[in-house]
């Protein structure tokens, strides 16, 4: 390459770097906790956002076999709870399976209860494994 194209290419190069950076390219020295721990946490902010089909991304691909994202997203719009906040706790993994402790903040109305809806915190444990280089979850249900 002489020098002239070399020039050109740079500035090319650079922002391709940064581009792969901005976009978690640049996450791989990341531990395995921190990865699934912040995963867990974008999928919950999204279905506490209303937006169960963007959290169905987070899914490994056994379980989005089984449901399409349109069925998965109206099953949770349908649920009676409202979740208000999440804050992923901790993580304890192995080679390609973590399990994750989730403090979650949920609002629900209990039919018949005519005091208005509840709130509460719950606790929860989730299964993450790594799939290819992503770390999805798997629900309960299919463990």
């Amino acid at each position: 390459m002489n020098r002239v194209a070399a020039n050109r290419a740079t500035p090319l190069l650079l922002a391709l770097l940064l581009a792969a950076c901005a976009s978690g390219g640049g996450t791989s020295g990341a531990t395995p906790e921190e990865q699934v721990m912040k995963r867990a946490g974008e999928r919950w902010q999204y279905l506490i956002d209303g937006q169960p089909e963007r959290a169905w991304d987070y899914l490994s691909t056994g379980v989005q076999s089984t449901e399409s994202r349109e069925d998965y997203a109206r099953g949770m719009k349908q649920r009676p709870v409202h979740w208000l906040a999440v804050e992923p706790l901790e993580a304890e993994c192995e080679t390609t399976r973590c399990d994750v402790r989730i403090k979650l903040e949920y609002e629900i109305t209990i039919p018949g209860g005519g005091a208005g809806p509840t709130r509460a915190p719950a606790w929860i444990y989730e299964r993450w494994i790594l799939q290819g280089r992503a770390w999805v979850h798997v629900p309960k249900d299919f463990l």
